[in-house]
């Protein structure tokens, strides 16, 4: 039996679905923290436009979102267009995850297709080379400087953050570039968590929410996506929204990204995923394009999440990630809620005092891994 749109949309009064597009599984790069180096067997997505378009009929509404990913999507920007092109009717917003090695050669009709260009880069040169490749660094800023004054949108830095890889240090260089609006980390999802450096790490968030508060207090808000998401969900359990737009709570089954429910990937096999670390297992599959959705996907379904729902700090993180949840990570994504909540009161003076304005913490697309 397949599921309606209704039946998937769980969170009240957000009738949005994020879909996350394969435009390929190819790459022109190989990083070295990549989960998808090996999806490479298929390149392309073995679908018709035309399909894509027929289940997105049945599925889709005006006010959701597509997302190009990989691989890297820029190497297929003309099924891109075409999915555009095809697409308009919805009224969707679109946006498109790339490394930025092309960025610079897109003309700006093509660029202005999209609301928000995420761009994954790790800091600053020494630190992004080091997982992205000697000169990707360089390139990358290259193709930013073409693209930034032409491009109407969001360019978003979308950073992983390794074991060896300074957060402060590189969330501070890419702040300090003039190309993002926001700047987005993500901890990699690795295996082995042998000797993991988590008082280390956690000295370099710590740091880094005292960079950002001394930033608010001298009136200059950095849209640091995490920091911004935790802050939001803090004032929601307040049951205060006189300092933000709306109601972020969520079903208690539901994770914080939205996985299985209003956010879900289209593979290059028209598989639909929950979540696209997990492509391929069974568990993690929804259904397809063809025949349409078949299952919704919750925390409960995942043995790893098991642990969840008891934490304290459950409301606000409502489950770090379908895939891997180890406790290093857990107790840094803890910390820093603490951490926050105690500059919550300050937080909330700035904004009294006028001396940041509350649309700062206006959020649009509010579901996300936050950690």
């Amino acid at each position: 039996m397949t599921l309606t749109r209704n039946q998937l949309l769980v969170i009240p009064g957000w009738d949005a679905i994020y879909w996350e597009i394969y435009a390929t599984t190819a790459c022109n790069l190989r990083c070295s923290y990549c989960y998808n180096v090996t999806q490479q067997e298929n390149t392309e997505p073995c679908y018709t436009i035309g399909e894509l378009v027929s289940f997105l009929k049945k599925y889709a509404r005006k006010g959701d979102s597509i997302s190009f990913i990989g691989g890297e999507p820029s190497i297929r920007t003309g099924w891109i267009s075409g999915v555009i092109s095809e697409t308009r009717a919805f009224d969707f917003r679109y946006q498109i995850y790339t490394n930025g090695i092309s960025l610079g050669k897109f003309p700006p009709d093509f660029l202005n297709r999209f609301d928000n260009i995420l761009v994954s880069i790790d800091g600053d040169e020494e630190q992004n080379d080091r997982y992205r490749g000697q000169g990707t660094f360089s390139k990358v800023i290259e193709n930013l400087e073409i693209a930034r004054p032409v491009f109407k949108g969001k360019i978003i830095a979308r950073m992983t953050a390794t074991a060896d890889n300074n957060v402060e240090k590189s969330v501070k260089a890419l702040t300090a570039l003039p190309y993002f609006d926001t700047v987005y980390w993500q901890y990699e999802n690795r295996k082995d968590f042998h000797a993991y450096p988590t008082e280390q790490k956690w000295d370099e968030i710590r740091n880094l929410t005292d960079f950002w508060v001394e930033n608010l207090e001298q009136g200059r808000f950095i849209h640091l996506q995490t920091f911004v998401s935790i802050v939001v969900r803090l004032l929601d359990q307040e049951g205060n929204q006189a300092y933000h737009n709306e109601d972020y709570s969520l079903p208690h089954f539901t994770l914080g990204c939205g996985a299985g429910h209003h956010y879900m990937q289209i593979y290059i096999t028209g598989d639909i995923y929950a979540c696209p670390e997990l492509v391929g297992q069974s568990c993690n599959l929804m259904g397809d394009i063809y025949t349409g959705i078949t299952q919704s996907v919750r925390i409960g379904d995942f043995s790893n999440t098991d642990k969840c729902p008891q934490c304290p700090e459950f409301e606000v993180c409502h489950c770090r990630c379908l895939h891997c949840t180890p406790c290093e990570y857990c107790s840094l994504l803890k910390r820093t809620i603490a951490e926050l909540r105690k500059k919550l009161p300050l937080i909330k003076a700035l904004i009294d005092s006028g001396t940041i304005d509350k649309e700062d913490f206006y959020i649009s697309e509010h579901l996300e891994e936050m950690f």
